[in-house]
């Protein structure tokens, strides 16, 4: 029994003399906490607001170590956090050709993004150098490469719309002298029986490393309408038939299947067609062949095809 008693006693005296431990420990971190240190920290730079007339290259020294003074307490907070620093490029300079940024100018723009308890002492090496050069714009086309695949007895009614037509590059002169137009990449869209508005990535070159493009999408439009057919005799309209001469055709019209809205079809007739035959082209003085064309058709059509495109001729003297 006795023996027990003694045993618990000793786990009490471990256990307060742990709780002494940990609060004397706690205590030394919080005085240190309080203490005042100089301490050497790495920024990453991003810069921003370039002149339009200059680009930022890949290569660029965007790291600096810089020298801050503070609390234990203020560095703890402080390093919980990212040191991402911006760079406003508005006030660059040049000399010899290189730009860059003074020295003063960026620990001053450091300086402004941290917090108000840390001083910075100091940044290392000398002027932030920065890797531009100058570029010219240039305004090209878009070229579309969307494949449109329409369901069965639908048309595009009325033209593509390409949202923007043309878009501007920015880069070297050796690099976009040679671009003309900017294509979208290749889509296939499949079993349209609606009107469309579809976003298209462009196909930007990967050769143009340095070259900057305002826009890397585009919007491709249009409406659709279900068709319909109606099939039309047209006469057939012989010309350049040598003076003194008649001909007579077989057959003396052609008919010509034309595919539109059924609104549009009801309100076309024969005569807003012409098929002609060419008299001057007939090459085989034997021949009793002539060929036709249509050579008129109103706005609207989706399609408008001639079955026949050969035929026969008889010649008479007046």
């Amino acid at each position: 029994m006795i023996s027990k008693v003694k045993n618990e006693l000793k786990k009490r005296k471990f256990k307060l003399f742990l709780i002494f431990v940990l609060c004397s420990a706690f205590a030394w971190f919080i005085s240190k906490l309080s203490e005042t240190y100089t301490t050497s920290t790495q920024f990453e730079l991003y810069f921003e607001n370039a002149p339009d007339s200059l680009l930022l290259g890949n290569s660029v020294n965007d790291k600096v170590i810089g020298t801050l003074r503070g609390t234990g307490f203020q560095f703890l907070g402080y390093n919980l956090k990212p040191k991402k620093i911006k760079i406003d490029l508005t006030q660059i300079r040049t000399e010899n050709g290189k730009y860059y940024i003074p020295k003063a100018n960026c620990k001053k723009q450091i300086e402004k993004q941290l917090p108000t308890s840390l001083t910075l002492l100091e940044i290392n090496g000398e002027e932030i150098y920065l890797d531009l050069f100058k570029v010219e714009h240039k305004e090209v086309t878009v070229t579309s490469r969307v494949r449109l695949n329409l369901a069965q007895d639908y048309m595009i009614d009325g033209k593509l719309h390409i949202e923007p037509e043309t878009i501007v590059i920015k880069g070297p002169k050796n690099e976009i002298d040679t671009i003309t137009t900017v294509m979208t990449k290749k889509i296939n869209a499949e079993d349209i029986h609606a009107d469309f508005n579809i976003q298209v990535p462009l196909l930007l070159p990967p050769e143009l490393k340095n070259t900057e493009f305002s826009s890397s999408f585009v919007r491709i439009a249009g409406q659709v309408a279900r068709f319909s057919e109606k099939l039309l005799e047209v006469p057939i309209k012989i010309i350049n038939l040598p003076p003194g001469l008649q001909i007579r055709t077989f057959p003396d019209k052609v008919t010509v299947i034309c595919q539109a809205k059924i609104d549009d079809l009801k309100k076309i007739g024969p005569s807003d067609f012409q098929i002609i035959a060419d008299y001057s082209e007939k090459k085989d003085e034997n021949s009793n062949i002539l060929s036709v064309r249509l050579e008129k058709k109103p706005d609207g059509l989706h399609a408008a095809t001639l079955t026949e495109t050969k035929i026969e001729f008889i010649l008479k003297k007046e």
